[in-house]
């Protein structure tokens, strides 16, 4: 959702900046600059995995880490003067001010239990939701209705009336033939479907590891046996190892993980076969121009006409 929001910004011609925690990075606590819009200036070591995955996804969008997220802005500031800052992640960061508060709520498990930690999955009670400005209902299956709704049942729970959007993931799929690195130097990406009738060995360490191989299954893929992690998981170079071993005791013919840990592998492997990486796209469908729309008014009635 950052990626996705933070393009639609630079789309409008609004200077953007992100800042995230870079959570299991050795920036985490100092903090710092993982992009300066064109070049990497750390890896994932010191960025965290999903920070440098947006680094380098993002072109001529900045992207900082650090646990104060006041001091990094500050540093974003002076370092780039950015009319938005997008902050990842920092819902429950109620130190500082935010113009615009949008929560994501996974379609299938909005609440949960109904529970707050470690009882349940929320991090606030669900009248923590007051302090939005709009809800994004994400993971939506089947058709998107033409326009957000008010009447959420979520936000009737919450005793608010907010712009509810939707969106679906969209999985996106490329090749890397031999190499690749984790400050982004890889070969030209093939094309996808020139390999799904072969046979892949699937690895990865995000929080939904199946919903991975069955996006791999769905374009076509067939597994031929998966070494699944926690997520943020950082590999060390026998677990590389071992990994190639059992692609190749599987009879697969390529490797298959996701951008997340292309992002947090080490740099200079050299990949035996050829490798799948697979990402996820936000797609908001016909609510897409609403959502712009509303991200364009409600930053202009937060800056009086400037979006800060």
């Amino acid at each position: 959702m950052v990626i996705y929001l933070a393009r639609q910004l630079q789309d409008l011609g609004i200077r953007t900046a992100v800042v995230s925690r870079g959570y299991r990075g050795r920036a985490e606590r100092a903090g710092g600059i993982v992009s300066n819009g064109d070049r990497l200036l750390m890896g994932s070591e010191e960025a965290g995995d999903e920070p440098c995955m947006m680094a380098r996804t993002l072109k001529g969008v900045p992207v900082l880490v650090g646990q104060d997220r006041y001091r990094t802005g500050r540093i974003a500031l002076d370092a780039f003067a950015p009319e938005v800052i997008i902050l990842d992640d920092g819902f429950q960061h109620l130190r500082l001010h935010r113009d615009i508060n949008l929560v994501l709520l996974d379609t299938a498990y909005p609440i949960g239990n109904g529970r707050i930690f470690p009882r349940g999955t929320l991090r606030e009670p669900i009248s923590a939701l007051s302090r939005a400005d709009a809800v994004i209902m994400t993971r939506w299956s089947g058709d998107i209705p033409p326009t957000p709704t008010f009447a959420s049942p979520i936000c009737r729970k919450a005793s608010c009336r907010l712009p509810v959007f939707h969106a679906a993931h969209r999985s996106h799929i490329h090749i890397v033939d031999s190499h690749l690195d984790a400050r982004g130097n890889e070969t030209p990406p093939g094309s996808a479907a020139a390999g799904a009738a072969g046979g892949v060995y699937a690895f990865s360490a995000i929080a939904r590891n199946l919903d991975f191989v069955n996006a791999l299954k769905k374009a076509g893929y067939r597994i031929t046996g998966s070494r699944l992690f926690p997520d943020h998981h950082r590999y060390s170079q026998g677990e590389i190892r071992s990994i190639i071993e059992a692609a190749r005791a599987s009879n697969a013919g390529m490797l298959a993980t996701t951008e997340k840990d292309v992002a947090r592998i080490g740099e200079g492997i050299r990949w035996p076969m050829p490798l799948v990486v697979a990402g996820v796209t936000i797609f908001f469908g016909p609510q897409a121009e609403a959502f712009r729309r509303w991200v364009v008014k409600s930053l202009d009635a937060d800056s009086n006409g400037e979006a800060t």
